[in-house]
């Protein structure tokens, strides 16, 4: 959900600087939006899973046989002890996100100042916080700094490791970086950014061809019907789209026409962008909806008509919830712009 988070973010910023106006979408923003709509969303999901696999049965949970849940209670608890204590750098890198999540809220929370408001406008982003402790990450060693160099020799004697180059103890020994070039390099997904600049691009295009102002006249129909009607069509055919079509496609594609279709009808185009890319993350009916959905059903304990019969029923619900969650939270965050234009 990510993605699409960020490509909403980007599209509206763009859009809200043609009309020289703030965005208003940003991480405070977005988590007072997200965290009612997530928490409501998971405790329906788990109790339509318990009545979906076991049936109304699930309600009388003083009479249910725990044997189950105490094998699993078993395996977790082994896994979990297997996994030790956190290691220094695991701690570091678990501190470092903590920080940037805390510089992406503070930013600009609204209803106070924010640390950004101490630079010039627009001077800095959400991408700041990003990239300073991307590069903190580049400075801190791996091991705690306080360990000598005899209690490493010490370690490395009773391991009985062998004598490696000069150039490579630096990283057995620990006192290399949490992340080097190296890793970056082999490790990140460079096909999610990719994918994510290119869908910018698509977004950019279908812009300033004036494919979205053609396709968004072509909707001017829907301004008779009432905005929450449109919306809740919106998050009801999209939540349906993005089972079969990527997240991160389906928000691109349709985020900047349904925005330029609600600056049309005079409403909040935020009204619009959002249900969309809230209905567009509802992607766990079909296995090729998202990866995740693949890795479950690779697992060979669900049928797809599993997944179709499990999701169906709770699917237009959810994408309703979408919309209701966040034209109550426009209320309070949104802009006028499309009442401007």
């Amino acid at each position: 959900m990510l993605a699409t988070h960020c490509i909403i973010t980007i599209i509206s910023s763009s859009l809200y600087k043609e009309a020289k106006t703030d965005n208003p979408v940003n991480f405070a923003n977005w988590l007072a939006l997200g965290v009612p709509m997530s928490v409501t969303l998971v405790l329906a999901l788990w109790l339509w899973m318990q009545l979906y696999m076991e049936g109304l049965g699930c309600l009388k949970f003083w009479k249910r046989d725990t044997t189950n849940y105490d094998k699993v209670k078993v395996v977790l608890r082994r896994e979990y002890v297997s996994l030790g204590s956190m290691s220094y750098a695991e701690k570091s890198v678990a501190i470092c996100f903590v920080i940037m999540a805390l510089l992406w809220i503070t930013r600009k929370p609204g209803f106070i100042p924010g640390w950004g408001d101490l630079f010039k406008p627009k001077y800095v982003g959400d991408s700041t916080p990003a990239i300073l402790i991307s590069i903190v990450l580049f400075i801190l060693p791996a091991k705690a700094p306080w360990r000598t160099c005899d209690k490493v020799a010490r370690e490395e004697q009773q391991s009985g490791d062998e004598e490696e180059p000069s150039g490579q103890r630096e990283v057995e020994t620990g006192y290399g970086k949490l992340l080097d070039w190296t890793t970056v390099n082999n490790r990140l997904s460079w096909n999610v950014l990719l994918l994510m600049g290119g869908g910018f691009a698509l977004a950019t295009g279908c812009e300033r061809s004036g494919l979205s102002a053609w396709v968004s006249s072509n909707l001017s129909g829907l301004s008779d019907l009432p905005t929450w009607t449109v919306t809740l069509l919106l998050s009801v055919t999209i939540a349906h789209v993005t089972e079969v079509t990527s997240n991160s496609a389906t928000t691109t594609l349709f985020v900047p026409i349904v925005g330029q279709t609600a600056i049309g009808m005079g409403v909040n185009p935020l009204t619009f962008m959002i249900a969309v890319t809230i209905a567009s993350s509802l992607a766990f009916m079909l296995p090729v909806a998202t990866p995740p959905n693949a890795i479950v059903f690779a697992s060979g304990y669900l049928k797809i008509t599993d997944m179709f019969l499990f999701v169906v029923p709770g699917l237009i619900p959810s994408s309703s919830f979408s919309y209701r969650e966040q034209s109550s939270d426009l209320e309070v965050h949104g802009s006028s712009l499309g009442q401007a234009g």
